[in-house]
């Protein structure tokens, strides 16, 4: 149903275009007034996709990614075997916040997604992460949006964030004679 309903309103804006076309020529006669109708009803679909784009990787290179400004050290014991630090002990002594913008750009179809992890004791901030998703033009994302979207960075950076902030405590040890 959904498909059939899409063919019929392209043949609509076929129809449309077309009968703007005729309309156009016969006020202003000549070539360059019925090229630009045509160019003008060819973009209309995809007017958003290059700027979205382009606002889109301004972002990601501005914003996007993990920002440490402390890290702290741990015990080995609040690490997972994998190396990675185990949230759900670290959570007594840390706070991490997420935040989900679905409506941070409604004109290019861009949502951020950013935490920010703090000292619960004192509440310093020791960092934040900072995703995007970009979901296409208007067209993309009003009739396909079930695709996934482009984004940026590219790994997880909740995850990250707490890799590049708390690191195991170094052990020192004293050798000699």
């Amino acid at each position: 149903m959904f498909f059939l309903g899409f063919v019929l309103a392209l043949v609509v804006y076929y129809y449309l275009a077309r009968y703007t076309v005729k309309a156009v020529a016969t006020r202003y006669p000549g070539k360059l007034a019925r090229y630009f109708t045509i160019t003008v009803f060819v973009f209309i679909p995809i007017w958003d996709v290059v700027p979205g784009h382009l606002y889109f990787s301004y972002l990601c290179g501005q914003d996007g990614g993990v920002k440490v400004f402390k890290t702290v050290e741990a015990e080995p014991s609040y690490f997972l075997p994998n190396g990675e630090p185990d949230q759900s002990k670290l959570s007594e002594a840390y706070f991490y916040q997420t935040k989900l913008h679905e409506s941070f750009s409604p004109l290019f179809h861009i949502t951020k997604s950013s935490g920010l992890l703090q000292e619960r004791q004192n509440g310093m901030i020791l960092g934040t992460a900072t995703a995007f998703s970009y979901y296409g033009g208007w067209i993309n994302a009003n009739i396909f949006p079930q695709g996934p979207p482009s984004r940026c960075p590219d790994y997880l950076v909740h995850g990250a964030l707490w890799t590049q902030v708390v690191k195991p405590r170094r052990t020192s040890s004293l050798g000699g004679n």
